[in-house]
Formats: structure tokens, C-alpha cells, sequence
């Protein structure tokens, strides 16, 4: 998600688990990856295998998500399939976060994508790969697959998660927006982050890579603010204590 009062464009991960000191994330783009370790206590889907969800097409992710940002498929109902990387359908974000690693090889398309239920309902845990039936829909600028909680399908359990992938965004605001779009929704890390804006009362946290050497940003910055990584609490986990100007992951 790009969005900030103070900085024109930075990426938005929400918390969804922790590794040591290391902060893994799904894109929203979604929040921290689950340890791998962990994967079977959450991995108790509710889906079943049965029939397929309807007679929509089958479209790959990286074809709904597209090389721009807008879904070429936005507002067309159809199925597709995918890892389950990040399950919060039980909480108030209402939905699970899908990937499907490798799904055209082309660096401009995500492979990943949230499905969204309108409802805190669990039927799927990390690890399961799934069809889904839904309508696509643009949503803040973020492609969404808007589906029931029983418009889906269980194909098995117990895959390997999405591979992470390390955030190096551009200090260009413009082609920071390009490499975010480009990993929407994907299953991201951030090592050794440097917190350069502390933890607000909403729970954001302001981040960049330790190893550009910069310890403050301004707005104005002349090369941009591209680089900033803001981590969010709204999924399973929170930074606690809050992180302070300086901390580091």
C-alpha cells in the first residue's frame, strides 16, 4: 500500500509472524512470513478437496496482476490457484494472501494475491494450495480476489511457503511505485532493517535497508523516499516494545 501523510511513496507490510531478528513479510503489500518450523500448528485448513468452484476461466495470478497497475481483469469474474502464504481470514482483515512462485518468470508481474472474504471466517491455513472463485476488483490500488468463504477448493496441504523475497526498493519515488506494484501481495523479508520513524500510536513502524548507510530521511530528500519500509501491527503480531529511531532488526 503507498500511502503516507509525511512521505510520497513507501511500501505497507503488515505483521503476520516472526523469525529471530529477522522480519519476513507479505507484500502488501501483507505482512510477516510464518516460520517454516511452525507452518503445521496454523496449517488446519478449512477448505476439502471436492469440486471445482465454478465454471469461470482458470487465469494464472501473475496474468490478473498484470505488468501495470490496474488488473486487466478487473471486474471479470474467474477461478485460480495458489499457496496460501499468510492466513488471516479469521481477523479483521477478512481474507488470506495466495502465491504462486515462478507463475510466468517475467520480474514485472506479482505472483501474489489477496483473497478477500467480507467476512472473519477460517477456512485455510499457510501451506495449502487452493482454487479460488471470484470477481476481480481494484481496491485502493490494490488488486483484490473478492470470493465467499465457500467459493474455494482444497488441492493439498503441507506445500513448501512462497519463496521470500529480500526488499531493495529504489530511492526514486517513480520506480519504487514500479517495484512495488510489481510484488504485490507477495511473501517479502527485510534483514537488517534500520528504523528511521518510530512506532506511532496506530502501530507503523519506518524502516529502511541498514546497509544504505542512512540513518534519518526527510520528505524532501532530492533522491527520493523510495527506500522507506513501513510495518504495520494490524495482522497476528506487533513490534513490542515500539522501536525507536536508530533500532534495527
Amino acid at each position: 500500500m503507498l500511502r503516507d501523510p509525511a512521505y510520497p511513496v513507501f511500501i505497507y507490510l503488515i505483521l503476520i509472524g516472526r523469525v529471530a531478528m529477522t522480519i519476513t513479510a507479505s507484500l502488501n503489500a501483507a505482512g510477516i512470513h510464518v516460520d517454516p518450523q511452525k507452518e503445521a500448528d496454523f496449517n488446519v485448513p478449512g477448505l476439502t478437496p471436492g469440486e471445482a468452484p465454478g465454471r469461470q476461466p482458470l487465469v494464472p495470478i501473475c496474468a490478473i496482476q498484470g505488468a501495470d497497475f490496474v488488473s486487466p481483469y478487473a471486474g471479470q469474474p474467474l477461478r485460480t490457484q495458489g499457496v496460501v502464504h499468510a492466513d488471516l481470514d479469521d481477523t479483521g482483515a477478512k481474507g488470506f494472501y495466495i502465491q504462486a512462485d515462478g507463475c510466468d518468470g517475467e520480474a514485472s508481474t506479482s505472483d501474489g494475491l489477496l483473497v478477500y472474504l467480507g467476512v472473519s471466517f477460517d477456512v485455510v491455513g499457510p501451506g495449502v494450495r487452493v482454487e479460488v472463485a471470484g470477481v476481480v476488483q481494484e481496491n485502493i490500488g490494490q488488486t483484490e480476489l473478492v470470493a465467499e468463504p465457500d467459493d474455494g477448493r482444497q488441492l493439498s496441504a503441507g506445500n513448501p511457503l512462497p519463496s521470500l523475497v529480500d526488499l531493495d526498493p529504489p530511492f526514486d519515488n517513480q520506480l519504487t511505485r514500479a517495484y512495488f506494484e510489481a510484488l504485490e501481495w507477495m511473501a517479502v523479508r527485510l534483514d537488517d532493517g534500520l528504523v528511521v520513524g518510530p512506532t506511532s500510536r496506530l502501530g507503523e513502524t519506518w524502516f529502511v535497508r541498514q546497509d544504505l548507510g542512512v540513518s534519518r530521511v526527510f520528505r524532501d530528500e532530492p533522491a527520493g523516499t523510495g527506500e522507506i519500509i513501513t510495518v504495520d501491527d494490524e495482522g497476528r503480531f506487533a513490534l513490542d516494545p515500539a522501536a525507536k529511531v536508530g533500532d534495527f532488526s
